[in-house]
């Protein structure tokens, strides 16, 4: 009893933040799922896609990930461990599972980083998860199933604080084309994850990319050239520029958690530089967002202006030349 008390506590915590994150979700009650093979005799009774997870470590055990990928997909551990830079893969055991994630096997998914802040352990994400309407998962207890939607993935491991990220094997790339107005509630709801980071580091919520609306993201496409990145048909990255007087300024450069450090940042700001040929370049950033102002001057961009423009909150403007040596 007292074990079956402690997984409705686990489930209960996941329940607590879906509702405070405003998620939308459905729970199946089911008897328990401990492996596959489970899952294929009593299947769920849902036409949501059912994920599996795969508790993995490195070779030498200084590094663990937990794999999230649709229940019928066959998992490549070779090229997993390629993609992560990794020389080998294997599935960590129980021991570690617990001491980890605080959880028994069966109960394994990416809704134990609730209640388990703080791990060390990467959540890896199987990118077809956005070809589905919907997904489902246990919510850290192998009796229940939770459907949710595949976009709220990120908004989870996001308040939580987790290291994660998605993973495309097909070694697709994402494409980056030219944004409709019908794309920008899809590219404000990736505005909205992307600059969580940088609310953090200046310890306000209300800056302006958290705070835009719709109308007025939309109004921008009035002005402004906006590009899209895609990958499996879904928005994961976005810029927009807009030409005066012989300058492009260019904004809201921005790429989603998971997508991050894998060169799509550097594509997008050269696609919107290949828009406006000829013309000078000129963006900002503030002064705390160190990794900002490193990467703009790694492609070129060079330091001219500093604002101050709120109490706290210092700007640094950069510009690129018309005859950069880029």
């Amino acid at each position: 009893m007292k074990q079956i008390e402690h997984e409705q506590h686990k489930r209960e915590r996941v329940y607590a933040l879906l509702d405070r994150l405003e998620i939308k979700y459905d729970v199946i009650e089911h008897t328990p799922i401990f492996t596959q093979e489970d899952s294929e005799l009593r299947p769920v009774n849902t036409d949501a896609i059912i994920f599996k997870n795969l508790f993995l470590r490195n070779k030498d055990k200084s590094h663990y990930y937990l794999y999230s990928l649709p229940l019928t997909k066959r998992a490549d551990l070779a090229a997993i461990a390629k993609a992560l830079g990794e020389s080998r893969l294997s599935f960590g055991d129980e021991h570690a599972l617990q001491e980890k994630l605080n959880i028994r096997h069966g109960s394994v998914s990416f809704l134990n980083v609730i209640g388990s802040e703080g791990t060390d352990v990467s959540f890896l994400i199987d990118s077809s998860a956005f070809f589905c309407e919907k997904i489902g998962i246990h919510p850290n207890d192998n009796s229940a199933t939770v459907i949710l939607k595949p976009h709220d993935i990120e908004r989870i491991l996001s308040a939580c604080g987790a290291e994660y990220r998605f993973l495309s094997l097909e070694n697709r790339k994402p494409v980056i084309t030219t944004a409709q107005r019908e794309d920008a509630e899809e590219i404000l709801r990736v505005q909205y994850t992307a600059y969580q980071s940088e609310a953090v580091i200046y310890n306000d919520f209300s800056i302006q990319p958290l705070m835009q609306t719709l109308e007025q993201a939309v109004a921008e496409y009035k002005d402004s050239l906006v590009l899209k990145a895609v990958l499996d048909g879904k928005v994961i990255g976005s810029v927009r520029a807009y030409e005066k007087e012989g300058t492009a300024y260019i904004g809201k450069l921005m790429v989603l958690p998971g997508y991050q450090d894998m060169g799509l940042g550097k594509r997008l700001l050269q696609s919107i530089e290949n828009e406006f040929k000829g013309k000078r370049f000129e963006l900002y950033t503030g002064a705390k967002s160190g990794k900002n102002l490193a990467f703009y001057e790694k492609n070129g961009y060079v330091r001219f202006k500093t604002v101050e423009a709120a109490p706290g909150l210092t700007l640094i403007y950069l510009e690129k030349p018309l005859f950069s040596a880029d």
